[in-house]
């Protein structure tokens, strides 16, 4: 959760591709699984 404060346009690069590296690294451990349903990829614990 981001705070109130607007994140520039690098923050915001930055912060995604964390997002990204740590599904990644749980979906290869196992602790998430992802569906796609008419497009839209969902995750979910597992």
């Amino acid at each position: 959760v981001f705070r109130k404060h607007v994140l520039d346009p690098h923050q915001m690069g930055f912060a995604a591709g964390e997002l990204i590296a740590h599904v990644n690294y749980m979906l290869v451990e196992g602790r998430l699984t992802g569906q796609e349903t008419d497009g839209v990829l969902r995750f979910r614990t597992t």
